[in-house]
């Protein structure tokens, strides 16, 4: 087996593996596609990846990456303080309403309620 890069999990192991076996006539594509558990369209993508990219081009696009959503720590620990501090006695809407209008913080309601809840643990 060449050493073109190393995989970086499990996953990423086996698809090298099988890949290689198919590159070298081990075996055949239909077997390929079943041991990787796709289909033969999926399994030829997969082969022209590994062909450009190297065993890299098989782990997913997004990996390493931060998730553009993320709430972010000065935000939480914003909203903790204003939970300890203020906003004790209060229902979680009547909070998020004045989080939101009050002190300027855009923040949804599901993030506020996760924030909450974590802060019981």
């Amino acid at each position: 087996m060449e050493n073109i890069g190393s995989p970086k999990n499990k996953s990423e192991e086996l698809r090298t593996t099988i890949l290689f076996a198919y590159l070298q006539k081990e075996i055949s594509g239909k077997e390929a596609a079943f041991r990787l558990g796709v289909s033969l369209r999926q399994f030829f993508r997969l082969k022209k990846k590994f062909l450009h990219a190297g065993p890299q081009g098989l782990s997913h696009g997004n990996k390493g990456k931060k998730a553009w959503n993320k709430t972010s720590k000065d935000l939480i620990v914003s909203v903790q303080s204003l939970l300890a501090e203020k906003y004790q006695q209060r229902s979680l809407l009547e909070i998020h309403k004045i989080i939101k209008h009050e002190h300027n913080l855009n923040i949804s309601y599901s993030t506020l309620r996760r924030i909450y809840r974590s802060r019981e643990n």
